[in-house]
């Protein structure tokens, strides 16, 4: 009676070698592309980045704010027992939370737009240029800060 060894060693064997040869037909694909990606996926990626990095330092931010701001409109009326300071800072903290998710939906947003504008504005200049080079990053992040200053202002 044959034991089922040799064949799960086989199977995963065929896998490995499915697997190698599916890696170097990729980065034979991909071999002058940056970072050996599609700008398509380069833009998805950059943009998921963008958004979790807005969000992290927007809600930082948007929560100090907002704490500070209900401070503000608050220190005309502050509460006189235990229990008006419990619900006081109850108040306050949902206000923090509620203005840090804000701002940080509203700062994730511009991160995504801006790095995946920014990745496609050097997809654009590549193609113009026909070649790709630290010359066409350069143009795109110029083009990404004229862009970005003349929306601030």
């Amino acid at each position: 009676m044959a034991s089922p060894e040799p064949a799960a060693s086989t199977q995963a064997a065929t896998v490995q070698t499915e697997t190698a040869e599916f890696i170097d037909w990729y980065r034979q694909r991909n071999q002058d592309e940056r970072l050996r990606m599609n700008w398509k996926l380069r833009i998805a990626l950059a943009s998921i980045g963008g958004i979790g990095t807005g969000f992290f330092l927007g809600t930082i931010n948007g929560t100090n704010m907002a704490g500070l701001r209900f401070r503000a409109e608050n220190a005309h009326r502050l509460p006189t027992s235990q229990k008006g300071w419990y619900l006081y800072h109850k108040s306050k903290n949902y206000n923090a939370m509620l203005g840090g998710i804000t701002e940080g939906v509203k700062l994730g947003t511009k991160m995504a737009i801006a790095s995946g504008g920014f990745i496609f504005l050097e997809y654009a200049v590549d193609e113009m240029r026909g070649t790709k080079d630290a010359g066409s990053t350069t143009v795109a992040g110029l083009a990404s800060a004229g862009i970005f200053s003349a929306w601030s202002e």
